[in-house]
């Protein structure tokens, strides 16, 4: 018995411990210093002093709609290819199959149609659309701009050579001299150039446009985050970041910190348990299912927090009162909500708001459901859950920024998402269900449903003994009802506490019709039978 019971706290401390770990491994650690603050929204704290010099940025949208404009409008660099026309000259120079006046003609169309610039065929396709106006060209360390209307595409360059010479015997040596692959652009797109001289427009739009002098007011409590203070703040918070991450005792601390903050909230739910509940430590599945909730809606948290703006109310918290009140109790699954919404506050921006309006909705939840017998009662308390929010949201906005127009309407259509997905806890019942081999309302409502086959058998096979049981269940059920006890359980052990008759329906009394087969058996033979 000893050995079992070491056994038994020997898995619960692993179940504990890999818990906090993995919560622990979840942790932000990116907002250590920052405060909780959102553009257009008052600043909820006291009077904020620099601390150090601040550099003061432009906002990141306006860089955005600058690097565009930049994009938009910049003029790209391109360079002469001087190489490109003295292949041709020495090309034609070594064509013996041309006369010599004809390849002076060539020249002399070469020289003109290089000097005017030969581009490469993308290059005159965007110059034809109107996408490229003008280039620039380097010249004496400085960039000059040039109209690109004079250009000429590589293929009109041989088309206009071929129109013009292209008659008979001329035709032939031009080809023979493979002029139409010599005819290569000469104006062609600097992309290193390009980069560099992108870089040197945009360095200033990036770069600091002022700074905060070490002592100087960065912010008052009951000021409008505007864009550039919201700028403000996130530089000055990068800053102790990268200040804090060059400190390794600080890192530390921090980590022992979150450890000891898991440890706790763990800690609180493990005594909850043991002091009201502690038979349910006897079996370790019980505790590592709670764990898995715990652990499984956090890292899902932190998952919605990481992919939308706000995305932990998308999070359907509810569902988790909504299982442990099925397998366990409203006491229990009220607790395990509350540390559940503690550790999840650590992830969100506005941590009151969250606490509140979460509390609430779960709350809610528990509230409106008695029994999960049937699915318009899931459907009902998601209801209620998007109501509570919608309620308590707009409460705690009105409460704090005193006006309609800070409501997020966005974050609605979030509770209306974390209200549909509290519909579908049926599949979570399940698969709890299944995994832990534990028995929820909505199996023993199956159960009880007359029309089991089990039943269904009972009532054909010993009709007797289904009309007594359904008169026990009928009796038992409005008992449980009375005393507080678990009525769908008291109703399904009713029905099938005399299952076992159906082995032999017509050796009971409440089955026989005038004849008892007792009376035609010898002593010995009744005892072998009720052995």
């Amino acid at each position: 018995m000893t050995m079992m019971k070491k056994h038994r706290k020997g898995w619960i401390a692993l179940i504990l411990a890999v818990a906090t770990v993995i919560l622990v491994y979840f942790m932000p650690r990116d907002n250590r210093h920052h405060y909780s603050y959102e553009e257009n929204r008052p600043w909820s704290y006291s009077l904020l002093t620099a601390p150090f010099d601040v550099t003061i940025y432009r906002d990141s949208a306006t860089v955005r709609q600058m690097i565009d404009s930049v994009d938009r409008t910049m003029v790209p660099i391109f360079r002469r290819d001087p190489d490109v026309p003295a292949r041709i000259e020495n090309a034609l120079v070594g064509a013996d199959s041309l006369s010599l006046r004809l390849r002076q003609r060539v020249a002399r169309t070469v020289k003109e149609l290089y000097g005017r610039g030969v581009v490469e065929t993308a290059t005159a396709m965007a110059i034809t659309r109107g996408e490229l106006p003008e280039v620039k060209f380097q010249k004496d360390n400085e960039y000059v701009t040039y109209s690109t209307g004079a250009f000429i595409s590589q293929r009109d360059a041989y088309a206009l050579i071929d129109s013009l010479y292209g008659n008979g015997e001329e035709h032939r040596a031009l080809s023979a001299m493979g002029l139409a692959q010599l005819l290569q652009a000469n104006v062609v797109e600097d992309k290193e150039a390009t980069g560099m001289y992108r870089e040197s427009l945009i360095q200033p739009i990036v770069a600091g446009i002022g700074v905060i002098q070490k002592g100087e007011r960065i912010i008052a409590q009951g000021d409008i985050v505007t864009p550039q203070l919201y700028q403000i703040l996130k530089t000055y918070e990068q800053t102790l970041d990268k200040m804090s991450n060059n400190d390794r005792t600080r890192t530390n601390y921090t980590l022992a910190g979150q450890a000891m903050f898991v440890v706790v909230v763990l800690a609180m739910l493990y005594f909850f348990t043991l002091f009201y509940y502690p038979r349910r430590l006897r079996d370790p599945k019980e505790l590592l299912g709670l764990m898995l909730l715990v652990v499984g809606f956090f890292v899902f948290s932190v998952g919605m927090r990481h992919a939308f703006r706000s995305g932990m109310y998308i999070v359907p918290l509810a569902i988790m009162p909504i299982v442990i009140s099925v397998f366990y109790d409203t006491r229990t699954a009220f607790f395990a909500y509350v540390m559940e919404v503690v550790l999840c506050s650590v992830l969100t921006t506005y941590t009151l708001e969250y606490v509140f309006v979460e509390i609430v909705a779960g709350t809610a939840v528990l509230f409106s459901m008695r029994e999960l017998s049937r699915r318009s009662e899931l459907l009902r308390s998601a209801a209620i859950a998007f109501l509570a929010y919608v309620i308590a949201y707009v409460g705690v906005e009105l409460m704090t920024a005193g006006t309609i127009g800070s409501i997020t309407w966005k974050l609605i259509g979030f509770f209306a998402v974390n209200a549909l997905l509290i519909s579908f806890a049926y599949i979570l019942i399940f698969v709890y269900e299944k995994l832990f081999g534990m028995v929820s309302v909505v199996t023993l409502v199956e159960l009880s449903d007359i029309n089991n086959p089990q039943l269904r058998e009972l009532s054909q096979e010993c009709p007797g003994t289904f009309q007594h049981s359904m008169a026990v269940s009928n009796l038992a059920t409005e008992a449980a009802r009375k005393i507080g006890a678990n009525v769908q359980l008291v109703r399904a052990g009713a029905l099938y506490h005399d299952i076992g008759k159906i082995d032999n329906p017509a050796f009971f009394t409440e089955n026989q019709h005038g004849v008892n087969p007792h009376d035609a058996l010898t002593p010995l033979q009744l005892s072998l039978i009720h052995i």
